[in-house]
């Protein structure tokens, strides 16, 4: 994945592991809840990203955090998926508001 440069394919490919990843917790109620909350960040994410840079990003972090499963490092585990939500949040941001702290 770390080799793909489109950005629709980045996006595509990151819903579906946000899927596979959500599926995996076996609950239901909560994969549901999760796919309708990341269907409406990622047309956020697509409309508010005005550039490639933050997509580019996404094939690396993913497999980092794949790396991480495998070794069954719990604390890596969380650290990717913190620093990928909060770098999200601050790229939405930057995108909505030119910059301007909210």
């Amino acid at each position: 994945m770390k080799t793909e440069k489109n950005r629709k394919k980045i996006i595509q490919l990151d819903a579906q592991f946000h899927d596979l990843f959500n599926k995996s917790t076996g609950s239901e109620v909560l994969a549901e809840t999760l796919e309708k909350l990341r269907n409406r960040l990622g047309r956020l994410w697509y409309l508010a990203e005005k550039g490639e840079s933050y997509s580019l990003q996404i094939p690396g972090e993913i497999d980092n955090l794949i790396i991480a499963l495998e070794s069954r490092d719990g604390e890596k585990c969380k650290q990717i998926l913190e620093e990928h939500a909060i770098h999200f949040i601050e790229r939405i941001k930057i995108n909505l508001y030119n910059g301007y702290p909210i």
